[in-house]
């Protein structure tokens, strides 16, 4: 049986790939420039928020042992609340996928707007 955590995982690992190569093809299918900075720069965030969300939430579900080890003495107090910090940096990693999902979407509201090939500026083809 799969567990839902490597699945998880493999889809974020599958993510940060697929944002990779975008990244690389980049220059090749976005002609303005302003828009290419901004995808890339979401891209970019996809990039480094996968793995940390990965790993912050693979610490993050320790917080039961580490609960009742501090509970009956055997670990030390403090534990639960380290713990406790890789969820507040998971949520931080959410933050910044939202941030690049707002990122592209905006690129692709300018990129609507630039003319298509075979169209002159007032969007009818010639």
């Amino acid at each position: 049986m799969i567990n839902a955590a490597v699945v998880y995982d493999a889809v974020n690992v599958l993510l940060a790939l697929a944002s990779l190569v975008g990244l690389i093809l980049l220059g090749k299918f976005i002609p303005s420039r302003r828009v290419r900075i901004v995808v890339a720069i979401a891209l970019i965030l996809i990039i480094l928020t996968s793995p940390i969300y990965m790993l912050c939430m693979r610490v993050f579900k320790l917080y039961e042992v580490a609960y009742a080890g501090e509970m009956i003495g055997k670990v030390e107090k403090g534990t639960f609340a380290k713990v406790m910090r890789f969820r507040d940096i998971a949520v931080l990693g959410h933050v910044f996928e939202f941030i690049s999902i707002a990122l592209i979407v905006g690129a692709s509201k300018v990129m609507l707007a630039l003319p298509r090939a075979g169209e002159t500026n007032g969007g009818t083809p010639q």
